[in-house]
């Protein structure tokens, strides 16, 4: 596995608050206030899981294309998992009384902030706000060069 370059792209997410305004009674709702990039890029933001059977659901940073010169994009999408290659298509198409797999940005005067809404043929799961921080990294090299007169 490739190891993830320092890029000054987001790395983790921490300061994670939640305003629900629904939650359905078959899910919770992660607590988590941080998360960490895993090896392959996956950068959680929050998860929604069923207490019985049904789909849960994986708020991720969307940072887009972390190749060179690819514009990053500043969106909070949302996976469904645990259903059919279908249901996941209709899910991100918002059809068949599936939708949520994109968020609204809202305005916020601290970190990003999504309107997240989402819903199944078997009606609401979640219905609220998502806040996070975004932490970055960069790598570079430095090092010391004496210039001009040294004096010990």
């Amino acid at each position: 596995m490739d190891k993830l370059k320092k890029d000054g792209k987001a790395f983790e997410t921490f300061n994670i608050e939640r305003d629900v305004t629904y939650l359905n009674q078959k899910y919770t709702l992660s607590k988590q206030t941080a998360n960490v990039m895993t090896g392959n890029g996956l950068l959680k933001v929050f998860e929604l899981n069923p207490s019985e059977g049904g789909p849960s659901f994986i708020g991720r940073w969307d940072g887009g294309s972390r190749d060179v010169g690819k514009k990053e994009r500043y969106d909070l999408d949302i996976d469904i998992c645990g259903v059919s290659d279908e249901e996941k298509d209709r899910f991100e198409r918002n059809q068949s009384g599936y939708s949520g797999h994109h968020t609204t940005k809202v305005e916020s005067d601290r970190g990003h902030k999504y309107q997240v809404s989402l819903r199944t043929p078997d009606g609401v799961i979640f219905d609220g706000t998502v806040r996070f921080n975004l932490l970055r990294k960069m790598e570079f090299n430095a090092s010391l060069r004496p210039s001009g007169d040294l004096r010990i």
